[in-house]
């Protein structure tokens, strides 16, 4: 038992580690209002959205009635992805003016979106 908590410790630590050494800076300039934003903001399931080195712009679409972004995975060409129902913050009265997504990479390829903000905050 001890060894699975000492596992998932170190694992917690390598996330955090990795969110800090690779944070593009990109909401480094941001005014006060906005950093509150940031923090306050909860996916439709009411979990927080995470932070702003968490928060990535993003250019976004609209097919029918879903949201598309670039894959964050994606290696080579522009590849668009879905973003899911229930990751979509409506009406979140979006400072930044643009697409925001919170997502996680969870292998190779393979992306979680955790949370994602239309742009203008629709």
């Amino acid at each position: 038992m001890r060894y699975i908590a000492g596992v998932v410790i170190l694992i917690s630590f390598m996330i955090q580690a990795y969110a800090t050494t690779h944070y593009a800076g990109e909401w480094d300039h941001v005014d006060p209002a906005t950093r509150s934003w940031f923090r306050n903001l909860k996916s439709p399931h009411g979990v927080p959205c995470c932070n702003m080195a968490d928060g990535h712009q993003t250019e976004e679409d609209i097919r029918g009635n879903s949201y598309w972004i670039p894959n964050p995975a994606a290696l080579g060409p522009i590849e668009w992805m879905e973003v899911p129902a229930e990751a979509v913050v409506y009406n979140s009265e979006n400072p930044t003016g643009g697409a925001v997504v919170w997502y996680v990479m969870q292998s190779p390829g393979h992306v979680f979106i955790r949370c994602f903000v239309p742009g203008g905050g629709v």
